[in-house]
């Protein structure tokens, strides 16, 4: 979720993969759409959602050692 809020906030759009699936198994994917002609504007967002998905996935890995260092 915090993914499709952060995307949307840049204006891009995203949808979970769940929705897609059957078995709705598919729930760390997203779909991208890819009928449109690819534009320097399509780049941008791409290279956006990479950042936002990085900057997720780092804190994400922040959150886990700090979890795991109040163990010792």
């Amino acid at each position: 979720m915090a993914l499709y809020e952060q995307a949307m906030t840049q204006r891009i759009s995203i949808a979970p993969g769940a929705i897609f699936s059957p078995s709705r198994s598919c729930g760390q994917c997203l779909r991208l759409n890819c009928s449109e002609p690819w534009t320097p504007r399509i780049e941008q967002a791409m290279k956006t959602l990479g950042e936002i998905m990085n900057r997720l996935e780092f804190k994400r890995f922040t959150q886990w050692i700090q979890s795991v260092d109040s163990f010792g």
